[in-house]
């Protein structure tokens, strides 16, 4: 009857065991260390007070397999119940201690990765600082390269600023010059070509003796002298004036008629006969008619009447040859056709020479080919008399007259031309 008591005893006590542990953890999961503390003084207390029992204790071991017995306990080898909160106090500050070191190397870990984070952190950073410092200074000698660079195209750019001015300003002054340079070279070409013009005209003089000719190019020089309007000009001018003036003063001369009228008169001798020995006996004839005719009138204004018409008459049927040389021979008709030829000949050089102002040819050949028709044709037919005639007037035209100088004004240009030159020489040096 005494064992049911303590069975009971050892049944609460097994009962409140878990929940003490129950409780114990719990509290442990809220406070460790504090738990741990209170275990820890619990503990110390319940081995205190707990009896100490000399003879061993036996706990009962029961087997799954069988059934259970209520084994038989002896009052010296029942436990008490003071030795279960001992247990569990132990257990549960080894629990603690085994939490509080899981703990503590918990965090030792952590503090250790920290550390290790922070090192490597650490390194980190100072290899960016190190990176962002040679970085920034590359970029900084890079800037200062720049700023080198830019303060050099800046002075460059100024340098050549200046250069442009200065290739501006000798551009300017060049275009100057060539302008100037043009306008000295337009009246070059102008007082060179009036020279050319004065030189053609003194050659008309000269060599050819043509007035008009002369006076046309003399006309055109002074043309050009005006469009240079240059007043040192004016000196060449008036001496230009005076040499139109004095050709204007010769007698002009109808080259074109004189020629025309050669040319005809060269045709007309194809229509002359030749002339006999016996047309010279004609002239007493002539005379025994005129002379009675004449003695009827009264004298006085009646044989003047008489004698200037018997003279009218012998002009216009008679002339009168002078045969003081031998009389040549007649001609054959062969030579009839040669002489009518040498006169176009003659009549062609006259006109050659009227073209070419020369006298002396223009008389000669008028006067040989007037000798031949009075020689060889019959002077009584009245193509032969206006042959004559106009032989004779053509003789009294000077198709060469004498013309003036006009190098006065040829040397004035020149001697202006001249000064021209020296002073170009002189501005250029």
């Amino acid at each position: 009857m005494k064992d049911t008591p303590e069975k009971k005893n050892d049944s609460t006590t097994k009962k409140t065991q878990p929940e003490q542990s129950t409780s114990a953890s719990e509290s442990s999961g809220v406070d460790e260390t504090t738990s741990a503390k209170t275990d820890a003084k619990e503990a110390t207390s319940s081995e205190k007070s707990a009896p100490v029992s000399k003879e061993p204790s036996v706990e009962p071991v029961s087997a799954s397999n069988e059934p259970p017995t209520k084994p038989e306990m002896t009052p010296a080898t029942q436990p008490t119940s003071s030795n279960w909160p001992g247990k569990v106090a132990l257990v549960l500050s080894v629990a603690a201690l085994g939490l509080s070191g899981y703990m503590y190397w918990s965090s030792e870990q952590s503090r250790t990765q920290i550390q290790l984070l922070s090192a490597n952190l650490d390194s980190a950073l100072a290899s960016a600082k190190a990176d962002s410092s040679e970085r920034i200074s590359g970029i900084s000698q890079q800037l200062g390269q720049v700023q080198e660079r830019t303060e050099q195209l800046r002075s460059l750019n100024t340098k050549t600023e200046q250069s442009i001015e200065t290739l501006h300003g000798r551009l300017t002054q060049a275009v100057q010059q060539m302008n100037a340079q043009q306008q000295v070279s337009d009246k070059d070409w102008l007082l060179a070509e009036a020279e050319y013009l004065l030189r053609l005209a003194n050659q008309r003089v000269l060599m050819e003796n043509s007035a008009s000719g002369a006076l046309a190019l003399l006309r055109s020089a002074d043309k050009v002298l005006q469009e240079a309007d240059d007043v040192s000009l004016y000196p060449i001018r008036q001496s230009l004036a005076a040499d139109i003036s004095a050709l204007e003063g010769v007698p002009r001369l109808d080259v074109e008629g004189i020629y025309l009228r050669l040319s005809a008169m060269s045709q007309q001798t194809t229509q002359l006969r030749m002339s006999h020995p016996s047309d010279q006996r004609q002239l007493p004839n002539l005379l025994d008619d005129v002379t009675p005719d004449s003695l009827k009138e009264s004298w006085g204004a009646g044989a003047k009447a008489a004698l200037n018409k018997a003279m009218d008459k012998l002009d216009q049927l008679v002339v009168i040859q002078h045969r003081d040389a031998p009389i040549a021979p007649l001609l054959a008709p062969d030579q009839i056709y040669y002489l009518q030829q040498n006169l176009h000949l003659m009549f062609e050089q006259a006109q050659t020479a009227v073209l070419q102002r020369r006298q002396g040819a223009y008389e000669e050949s008028l006067s040989k080919a007037s000798t031949w028709i009075g020689d060889y044709f019959d002077t009584t037919e009245a193509n032969a008399i206006s042959l004559l005639r106009a032989i004779e007037e053509l003789k009294t035209f000077q198709v060469a007259p004498e013309l003036p100088s006009i190098a006065t004004s040829l040397n004035a240009l020149k001697e202006h031309m001249a000064e021209v030159r020296r002073l170009q020489r002189e501005g250029g040096n």
